[in-house]
């Protein structure tokens, strides 16, 4: 298993349909989108929704899930206005188990 944990912020809003959507807002849609097409993926906020640089933290059941979701989410993202960076690439195994994540179904615990 592996976490990462990403950050969101917004590019230069071209669109003011963009421009008015808080940015926790659209990568929120954004991730959400994306975990619905990669299963084994979850994720838990770790900001405030106000944040104009919100954290998020993505768990993955396997490494090879990864890359392909990350290329999805940028695309996303992009429909958003927002640019992602990864801030951590490893979580420890207490966060993991913390999160209520199950290896068994690929989602988190209720």
């Amino acid at each position: 298993m592996l976490g990462r944990i990403y950050t969101f912020q917004r590019e230069q809003p071209q669109d003011a349909d963009v421009a008015m959507e808080s940015v926790s807002c659209g990568a929120l849609d954004a991730i959400t989108e994306a975990i619905s097409a990669q299963p084994g993926v979850c994720f838990e906020t770790l900001t405030e929704a106000d944040n104009p640089r919100p954290m998020v933290a993505i768990l993955f059941d396997r490494q090879a899930s990864v890359s392909p979701f990350d290329r999805y989410l940028e695309a996303l993202l992009a429909q958003h206005g927002i640019t992602v960076s990864v801030m951590r690439t490893s979580i420890g195994r207490a966060a993991i188990d913390a999160s209520g994540f199950n290896r068994d179904t690929g989602s988190r615990a209720a």
